[in-house]
């Protein structure tokens, strides 16, 4: 008998054996694929560990993450086929993958029965940083005031503003902004009290690197990749500081409307420092202003309203209450209008109007959008001067032209500089798509894509999605999709040309050394980027 048991022991244990083994190749049959990814950094290529690597299945949803190693190098095993994407993180270090609408279209891919192992390459690009100090006029520090780095020039293509990065200054007013990505920016101090005097209450007003009082005087930082900005003294000064409150009417008290205050007329980058809400009675205050000549600017979507007005801020003029009256307007009336929208592609469209070029709480308060019943008729509650870009979801088409009151402009993008009553929107599905690769140049991280007439350079800086970036994928391809008809100039970018590619200089040098494309249909266009370029 223990002879029998033992033979039924090891018939068990290779049965066992056995079917372990055959449950192993029928997984290997159908998760036959591998993905190695190994992360480095840009520049001298030296690997990242601990960078966490994320593979998502674009069609079963399917996300799987694992870590590098100290080589920088992951393997994910038993891989289905199918489409995926690939996305990156590591402290210190931009994300990979999900930086804007061209560059997250970089970092798809598929396995497929004929390549069914992939080897993929990713370069992260180094954060950056800015430190330094607040002092007075006279040297002294200014301790716990809110320093923000505000970026300049972001293309609207990489989606809303992102708020600014801030600090809050030590007892010495001393600060330090760090994972600021490479850019151009401005650093500001938010207006604060400081307290009480014999003369009145007195505190610091909003101010800009290196001493300016008006966001257009200041300085700007350039960032290159992980470069650590030292030693940036914000200098401003102590004045006399004043309550500014009041209503805002319109018939009646008007709740939750949009106000700001600022020292000039142009609320372009004013980043919230001088903005409110007004409460359900239409009242609103600003508890901290210094003493000055001011434009106060009111925005309601509820009812559609605005206003403006001047005041000077002193301890008379302030001693009342503020009375704003807001001018009614009429609601926007549009139409979307296309030859192929017809049908269930109309009942499914939905009008986008972005604004260009605003910080984050202007970019809320001005956006709108309104969804096309099935004529293309559309309504919006009206639009805050400014200059916006204008699309169109639920349809693989691009904005061709967008007429207000009469005045056409070609493309997306449009000027807003009093009220607007009708929007008039042309589609067209005559948009190409970009396709190419930078294979041979290792140091290139981004692509950049931009008009041939140097005429339009100027827009750059006010975030013309005109101007556009793509990430380069793990096997030096990128895409540009939806372009409009026109010439362009396709340009490889190493991460120390990150921050100030935009600049009409910089893009005269891309110009020179990049290729031209003529997109004048729908079709693909391939684009190789040569050695050095």
């Amino acid at each position: 008998m223990p002879g029998r048991s033992c033979r039924v022991a090891l018939a068990t244990s290779l049965l066992l054996i056995g079917g372990s083994a055959h449950g192993e190749e029928q997984r290997a049959t159908a998760s036959p694929g591998q993905v190695v990814v190994r992360v480095v950094q840009a520049g001298d290529h030296a690997p990242i560990a601990f960078a966490v690597v994320t593979l998502s299945h674009l069609d079963t949803k399917t996300v799987r993450r694992m870590a590098t190693d100290t080589s920088g190098r992951t393997a994910f095993t038993s891989v289905d086929l199918g489409r995926y994407r690939l996305r990156v993180t590591a402290s210190g270090f931009l994300n990979w993958g999900d930086s804007g609408v061209d560059a997250f279209t970089s970092t798809a891919f598929e396995l497929t029965a004929a390549s069914v192992h992939r080897s993929l390459s990713v370069r992260l690009v180094p954060m950056s940083s800015i430190s330094g100090s607040v002092l007075t006029t006279d040297g002294a520090p200014v301790p716990d005031v809110v320093v923000h780095a505000i970026e300049v020039g972001a293309s609207v293509s990489d989606g809303p503003p992102m708020p600014s990065s801030r600090a809050v200054t030590d007892d010495l007013g001393r600060f330090a902004i760090a994972e600021l990505k490479p850019g151009s920016y401005i650093v500001g101090v938010g207006a604060r009290e400081l307290g009480d005097t014999m003369t009145g209450r007195i505190g610091v007003p909003a101010s800009f690197y290196p001493g300016a009082v008006l966001v257009e005087d200041a300085e700007k930082i350039p960032l290159d990749p992980g470069e650590h900005r030292l030693a940036v003294t914000v200098q401003t000064h102590l004045t006399t500081f004043h309550t500014v409150q009041g209503q805002i009417v319109g018939g009646q008290p008007i709740g939750g409307a949009a106000v700001w205050i600022a020292p000039s007329s142009d609320l372009i980058s004013d980043e919230a420092i001088y903005s409110t809400t007004a409460g359900p009675d239409g009242a609103f205050k600003f508890p901290a202003v210094a003493a000055g000549s001011y434009l106060i600017k009111v925005w309601s979507r509820s009812p559609a309203a605005s206003a403006s007005q001047e005041i000077s801020v002193d301890a008379e003029s302030t001693a009342q209450p503020i009375v704003i009256s807001a001018v009614p307007h009429d609601a926007i009336s549009g139409t979307v209008g296309a030859a192929p929208l017809t049908g269930a592609a109309r009942r499914s469209l939905r009008v986008m109007i972005d604004p260009v070029g605003v910080g984050l709480a202007r970019w809320s308060a001005m956006r709108q959008n309104a969804s096309a019943d099935v004529t293309g008729k559309f309504q919006l509650s009206g639009l805050l001067p400014g200059r916006y870009r204008v699309s169109v979801i639920g349809i693989d088409a691009a904005v061709q032209s967008v007429t207000i009151d009469g005045r056409a402009y070609r493309g997306h993008e449009v000027d807003v500089d009093e009220l607007v009553s009708t929007m008039d929107i042309s589609l067209t599905t005559d948009v190409g798509r970009i396709l190419g690769t930078s294979a041979g140049n290792d140091g290139v991280t981004h692509v950049a894509l931009f008009p041939e007439a140097s005429a339009l350079w100027s827009l750059a800086d006010r975030g013309s999605s005109l101007f556009r970036l793509a990430l380069v994928g793990p096997e030096g391809e990128f895409r540009f999709s939806q372009v409009l008809p026109g010439e362009y100039i396709v340009a490889g970018l190493d991460p120390s040309a990150l921050s100030g590619w935009r600049r009409p200089a910089v893009l005269g040098t891309l110009a020179a050394g990049g290729v031209r494309v003529i997109v004048n249909g729908r079709k693909d266009y391939p684009v190789q980027l040569r050695h050095g370029r």
